[in-house]
């Protein structure tokens, strides 16, 4: 039997506040263009693909040049 009365737990790897993320997209990218999607190419996004699938890390300083996982 559960106490209606107990505060409300929060969740344990709940982000502190909402994130909020684009839909999806099915757009077909190249390994091409791909290779120039590495943070040192200006004009293009810098790209990560894991296992088929692509994400975005723009901005992110952890994939940047001379970081950790920039390679």
């Amino acid at each position: 039997m559960s106490d209606a009365s107990a505060p409300q737990q929060k969740e344990k790897f709940a982000p502190k506040q909402p994130v909020n993320l684009a839909p999806p997209k099915d757009d077909v990218i190249t390994r091409d263009y791909l290779t120039k999607c590495d943070g040192t190419n200006e004009g293009f996004p810098t790209l990560v693909a894991i296992k088929g699938d692509v994400f975005d890390v723009s901005g992110k300083d952890t994939y940047a040049p001379g970081k950790n996982y920039h390679g």
